[in-house]
């Protein structure tokens, strides 16, 4: 079983937050935002992802 966006989608939801409400000084939006919403969209993409064959190709709905 895959382990859970966690620690990545706090991260990013905090980052956001802070830039509600204005929590970020005179720093970009899209620059407080980058780092945060890159680790949580590389987690969500792992866990998303179909599982692959160890030949790597992707597997259909149904194959095992």
């Amino acid at each position: 079983m895959s382990p859970g966006p966690g620690r990545p989608a706090r991260t990013y939801a905090r980052a956001l937050n802070q830039a509600v409400w204005r929590e970020i000084g005179d720093t970009e939006v899209n620059e407080h935002l980058e780092a945060a919403k890159t680790a949580f969209m590389a987690t969500a993409r792992a866990i998303l992802a179909p599982p692959t064959d160890p030949v790597g190709n992707a597997r259909g709905p149904g194959e095992r």
